[in-house]
């Protein structure tokens, strides 16, 4: 990171406090990229109810690719060159979201986010007066006209209204280009104000949600902590709670756990408290008893198609397998008890 250096005894001029302004700025941009990459990032920024048909955004901030400075900082020309810069919402804002006026009619606003740069703090400043050196000018020249005093990143966050349509049938509309989106609002006709189930996350809207002090360290990844809890269910209907909490289900998601019961026949699991899914075999069904044994190691994998979790192991466990259908294929107990019953594989065994 470039520093701007000063001497002893020198006249300092305003490109020395604008480069070192400058120069750490880029340093911190250039950070906030090596951990955050170049795509737009949100953080904070929660969205909900306000006052009345208001949405309430909280404080937070928005990262973005900018120029390092789009037109001149000072007496520092403009620098084209793209970093990512951060812009900060410090208060919170309410976004007004009126009802559609046409009774069974329903809108869709989007409430969408940009990067933005503006000089602010108009300020009529003291320049230095050659002539008469005790008395300053007001104002370049003595014009008493006034000079921007801070160059503000910020995080602008407005409301975008989709199509009046027939409840069930608005849309969401999309962001403007350079903008963001991040939450889509449902007004509906005769609402006063706005319920928070009306209030959803964009599909791909880039929120922050997991932050350096949430990120696992060497001991968890090692220890297996994430992925890892103990049983507090009953036989047949497992629970367990993971720490950071499981708060939705990816198609793919693996957890383990260790059984405080076996089970007796069909069986279901729940992390944190979500609801109860289905816990099905290697061959997609059902549990039958005995797969999963008190004390067991258990390891389950999500499976979205199927709305179950897949029982991939229970040590101590039976295995359920699919009919074997190949000349390498393990057999299941029936086909083997099948097979024990032919007059072939009886001769096989001694009984003819």
């Amino acid at each position: 990171m470039d520093r701007a250096t000063v001497y002893n005894g020198e006249e300092l001029i305003e490109t020395d406090i604008l480069n070192g302004n400058k120069f750490a700025m880029i340093g911190l941009a250039k950070l906030a990229q090596a951990v955050l990459g170049t795509a737009p990032v949100l953080q904070g920024l929660a969205c909900t109810p306000g006052t009345g048909l208001t949405a309430a955004i909280a404080a937070g901030q928005v990262y973005q690719m900018a120029a390092v400075d789009a037109t001149p900082y000072s007496s520092l020309g403009a620098d084209a060159r793209q970093v990512l810069k951060q812009g900060i919402l410090a208060d919170p804002i309410a976004l007004p979201v009126p009802a559609p006026g046409t009774a069974g009619k329903s809108i869709n606003y989007l409430v969408q986010v940009q990067f933005q740069e503006v000089d602010t703090g108009a300020l009529v400043l003291p320049f230095y007066n050659a002539s008469n050196p005790a008395i300053p000018y007001s104002g370049p020249g003595g014009l008493g006209t006034s000079s921007m005093t801070i160059r503000c990143g910020k995080c602008a966050v407005q409301v975008k209204a989709g199509a009046m349509a027939n409840t069930g049938s608005q849309v969401t509309p999309t962001a403007d280009s350079g903008w963001i989106g991040a939450y889509s609002v449902q007004v509906d006709y005769g609402m006063t104000t706005v319920p928070a189930p009306n209030i959803a996350v964009v599909a791909g809207a880039p929120f922050l949600t997991l932050a350096l002090p949430q990120a696992a360290g060497q001991a968890q990844v090692q220890n297996n902590g994430l992925c890892y809890a103990v049983d507090t269910g009953v036989a047949n209907a497992y629970a367990a709670a993971y720490n950071p909490a499981v708060t939705s289900l990816t198609d793919g998601m693996v957890l383990e756990f260790k059984a405080a019961n076996g089970n007796t026949g069909a069986a279901t699991f729940s992390p944190n408290g979500l609801a109860a899914k289905a816990i099905v075999g290697g061959a997609h069904a059902s549990l039958q008893g005995a797969e999963i044994v008190a004390g067991g190691e258990i390891e389950l994998m999500w499976h979205a198609t199927l709305n179950s979790w897949v029982l991939l192991g229970c040590t101590g466990g039976a295995l359920q397998v699919g009919p074997g259908t190949q000349s390498q294929h393990a057999v299941t107990l029936a086909q083997a008890q099948a097979l024990g019953t032919s007059p072939t594989q009886q001769y096989f065994f001694g009984q003819l």
